[in-house]
């Protein structure tokens, strides 16, 4: 019963706040005064988040008037950026791996670059970078 008195205020509040145009522009204006001047304060002390917030600025200002869970948001983007970057560092280490067992057959076997990524079955499309990691011309197709 208690809660929905307090439901039935919150609706009668809202409806005398928001019945009059005037009012609402100027509470949404005084919120979003209050809520630039927050992320300004953010921004200027610094914190994990505050270069999230200096290149997202009128996104966390819309976040914050509309209730989103900003530090959610930034979790998420930073598991994504993190993800991002195991990808590239997975990615770099397989090259870098590849390039270093191509230069094992070269040294150990004598063998060309050519033969080396045909013996250890390098794509096609890949071969012009592994190519120029060596230092050696690529092989015409």
């Amino acid at each position: 019963m208690r809660t929905k008195a307090r439901r039935n205020h919150k609706d009668s509040l809202f409806c005398r706040l928001f019945s009059d145009r005037n009012n609402a522009l100027s509470l949404y204006n005084a919120l979003t005064e209050a809520v630039d001047a927050a992320v300004d304060t953010c921004i200027r002390r610094g914190g994990k988040l505050a270069d999230f917030m200096r290149k997202h600025k009128a996104e966390v200002n819309s976040m914050y008037l509309f209730g989103v869970d900003f530090e959610a948001i930034h979790r998420e983007a930073m598991q994504r950026e993190a993800q991002e970057k195991l990808k590239e560092a997975w990615a770099d280490g397989i090259t870098q791996g590849q390039e270093r067992a191509l230069r094992n057959l070269m040294d150990s076997l004598s063998m060309t670059a050519e033969q080396a990524m045909d013996a250890l079955k390098i794509p096609a499309e890949e071969r012009e970078k592994y190519a120029a990691r060596l230092g050696v011309v690529p092989a015409e197709a």
